[in-house]
C-alpha cells in the first residue's frame, strides 16, 4: 500500500521545469540528465542505464533512467569507525585521532573518520553545514565552498591546470581517476620491485550503487544493494553493518528500486534539497558560482557521510582558503 501511494503522489506532482538550483537545491530533470553526464564523463566507472521497460519515466530520457556503478569495494565495517573513535584523545580544544581503520585509499579513510563525527542525523546535516567552520577547512560546506570560477569562467581548482572535452574544460576541479580505480581497490601488490610476486586477489564486499530522480522531491536519491565476499546478496541486516548507525531505519530504509523492483537500502531524500541548499550558499558565500552540473559531485560527497566505507568514486578537487584568507 505505501509504494501504491508513493507511485499515485509522484504520478501527481508536476515535472519541475523552471530551475530552481540556487534558491532551493533542487533540479528538474533535464538538470539532472546534465549532472549525470558530467559524472559519466568524469567518473567513467559510472553508467547510464534504463532499467526494466515497463518502468520507464516519461520525464527522462530512455536510456538515461538512473546512474549505476556496479561493485563498488567496501573492506570496513562501519563499526570500525566506533573503534576508532574509542582511540581519540582530547587536549585542549583540538581532538586527535590515535587509531584508524586501515584501507588502501587514505582519502575513503579520512572521510570515513571525519564522517563518524560530523553527522548525527541525515535532519541534521543542513545544520552542519551551514555550521561547518571554514577557517581550518574542516567538515562538508568548507570543502565545496571555496569552489571558484577564474575570469575565463573556469572553476579554480588546487593543480590551475584546465583538462576536458570542449564542453567540460571549464570544470578543473572535478579531475578523473580513471576506470580503473574501483576494480585496482580489490587488488593488492604481493610484493615490490623487481623481486615482487603475483598480485593477490582480496575478497571482500562489493555494492551496486545506482543513483534516480525522484520527481517528488525534485532531487536524485541514493540506492544500494550490497554482495558478499563470496559474491552472494547481503541481508537487510548485513548492509546496515555498512550505514552509519544513526541513518539505519531512519533515513536509510529498505524500499523497492524505481527502475529495477528489487529492494534495495536507500537513503530517503526528504532533507536532500535542505541540504544542497546550504551547501550552494556557502559556495556562494565563498565567492564562487555553482553550476548545476556539479550537483552529483556535491551530493555524492554529502551522502559519503551516511556510507563512509564505501569507496565509490566521486572525484572533486577543491581549493580551500587559509585562515587568514577566510577570515579576509
Amino acid at each position: 500500500m505505501a509504494n501504491f501511494l508513493r507511485g499515485v503522489r509522484e504520478w501527481a506532482t508536476p515535472t519541475l521545469k523552471e530551475s530552481a538550483f540556487l534558491e532551493r537545491g533542487v533540479l528538474t530533470p533535464e538538470e539532472f540528465v546534465a549532472a549525470g553526464d558530467q559524472l559519466v564523463f568524469r567518473c567513467p566507472t559510472w553508467a547510464w542505464e534504463s532499467g526494466d521497460p515497463s518502468r520507464l519515466k516519461s520525464h527522462l530520457p530512455k536510456d538515461k533512467q538512473f546512474l549505476v556503478t556496479r561493485r563498488v569495494p567496501c573492506r570496513n565495517r562501519v563499526a570500525s569507525l566506533t573503534e576508532a573513535a574509542m582511540h581519540e584523545t582530547e587536549e585542549g580544544d583540538e581532538w586527535m585521532a590515535t587509531h584508524l581503520p586501515s584501507s588502501s585509499n587514505p582519502e575513503a579513510a579520512a572521510a570515513a573518520a571525519a564522517a563518524a563525527e560530523e553527522y548525527d542525523d541525515i535532519e541534521d546535516l543542513s545544520a552542519a553545514a551551514a555550521a561547518a567552520p571554514p577557517l581550518d577547512g574542516s567538515g562538508l560546506a568548507a570543502e565545496v565552498g571555496q569552489l571558484s570560477l577564474d575570469a575565463g569562467g573556469q572553476t579554480a581548482s588546487a593543480t590551475g591546470s584546465a583538462t576536458g572535452a570542449d564542453e567540460f574544460q571549464d570544470i578543473d576541479d572535478l579531475e578523473e581517476e580513471g576506470v580503473a580505480a574501483a576494480d585496482a581497490a580489490t587488488v593488492a601488490a604481493g610484493g615490490q620491485g623487481s623481486g615482487g610476486g603475483a598480485g593477490v586477489l582480496l575478497k571482500t564486499r562489493t555494492y551496486d550503487i545506482t543513483i534516480t530522480y525522484d520527481k517528488y522531491y525534485q532531487t536524485p536519491r541514493f540506492w544500494l544493494f550490497g554482495y558478499s565476499e563470496e559474491g552472494q546478496p547481503l541481508s537487510n541486516q548485513q548492509v546496515f553493518e555498512d550505514i552509519m548507525p544513526d541513518y539505519v531505519k531512519r533515513t536509510v530504509t529498505i524500499d523497492p528500486h524505481p527502475h529495477l523492483g528489487i529492494p534495495h537500502a536507500s537513503v530517503h531524500p526528504c532533507k536532500h534539497a535542505n541540504v544542497m541548499k546550504q551547501i550552494v550558499d556557502s559556495m556562494c558565500e565563498g565567492g564562487a558560482e555553482p553550476r548545476t552540473d556539479q550537483y552529483l559531485f556535491i551530493f555524492l560527497k554529502f551522502i559519503n557521510s551516511v556510507v563512509p566505507t564505501i569507496e565509490y568514486d566521486f572525484t572533486m578537487e577543491v581549493s580551500l582558503p587559509t585562515s587568514q584568507q577566510a577570515a579576509e
